[in-house]
């Protein structure tokens, strides 16, 4: 194989590699800072137009989130791109989280302290 086919083919190769879901580098515009009284879900309705892809934010920014129940006012967090074909299974996904756990019965069981709160806070 000659140079300039070695070259072509590494510069594929590096595409191919770079388009798979990105996250944001500093100053990119698939970046967004929380705002105080944000939820996952407020953030999705507004970038990617639809609450339930809210995971999709999730899963990108799982080194700064650690329960999505929770966000802290300016965040900055990485907007991903969503395909259309991976909508119907992320809904899926937002759907399983809100289902409702059972809830522990016996003597045994302590009362569960309250939970987290649900919007951004400072």
């Amino acid at each position: 194989m000659n140079r300039t086919a070695l070259s072509i083919v590494t510069i594929l190769a590096l595409v191919a590699i770079s388009s798979g879901p990105r996250a944001a580098a500093a100053g990119d515009a698939s970046q967004y800072v929380v705002k105080r009284g944000q939820t996952l879900s407020l953030i999705a309705s507004d970038v990617l137009g639809d609450p339930e892809l809210w995971p999709a934010i999730y899963r990108a920014n799982r080194d700064q989130i650690k329960d999505p129940t929770i966000l802290h006012v300016g965040q900055r967090l990485a907007i991903p791109e969503v395909a259309a074909g991976e909508r119907a299974r992320i809904r899926l996904e937002a759907a399983a989280f809100a289902a409702p756990l059972p809830k522990p019965e016996g003597p045994d069981v302590a009362a569960a302290p309250p939970g987290p709160p649900s919007r951004a806070t400072e």
